[in-house]
């Protein structure tokens, strides 16, 4: 995850006070969120950026809605597409 988002957090776009917040817990959930970008744009709205790390080196698409189709060391598995999951 380091040097993934050290690229992606690297650049001028983003602002120097954006918030940002890494591997955080929903309370009253067992569910997290990998990385999240907070901040305003030059109008001043707030704006959240949420971001679903995967390890995946393969995937394919699936006929089942928000699932994708990827290979872990056990074999094929279908999972929740990663912006499924940030969405819900």
């Amino acid at each position: 995850m380091g040097n993934a988002m050290n690229h992606v957090m690297n650049t001028s776009r983003i602002p120097d006070d954006s918030g940002v917040a890494i591997e955080y817990s929903i309370p009253r959930s067992k569910n997290r969120i990998d990385f999240i970008i907070t901040g305003q744009d030059e109008n001043n709205c707030e704006k959240v950026v949420i971001i679903e790390l995967k390890q995946w080196t393969d995937i394919q698409l699936t006929e089942k809605d928000a699932m994708v189709l990827t290979r872990f060391k056990q074999g094929p598995s279908e999972e929740l597409h990663p912006s499924y999951q940030a969405w819900s």
